[in-house]
């Protein structure tokens, strides 16, 4: 079963302005869909920069120890997926895992 994703935009997983989307392939094996995903355009680049500097002040008002609290989870999750997110960059480049 082929991976769909999508743009995550302001908060929310979003499609491309176009609806357009690509198969992202393996490059050792053309055959093998690695994800279908969207095929942004610079208008889906606007919505996020627009989207990520609203945000900004937000980001900016909340305590450093607060902002550290959000980083570091974020961390764990990387450490708790390390090895799912290492295959799935390892099968995007096209190398092998064994």
């Amino acid at each position: 079963m082929t991976k769909t994703v999508a743009n995550f935009i302001a908060g929310a997983w979003t499609e491309p302005l176009t609806g357009r989307r690509f198969a992202s392939r393996n490059p050792a094996d053309n055959r093998r869909v690695v994800a279908e995903a969207p095929l942004s355009e610079p208008a889906d680049v606007d919505r996020a920069v627009t989207a990520a500097r609203s945000a900004h002040p937000g980001w900016q008002q909340l305590p450093p120890p607060r902002r550290g609290e959000i980083l570091y989870r974020a961390g764990e999750l990387l450490m708790r997926n390390k090895q799912r997110l290492g295959e799935l960059v390892t099968t995007e480049m096209g190398k092998s895992n064994r």
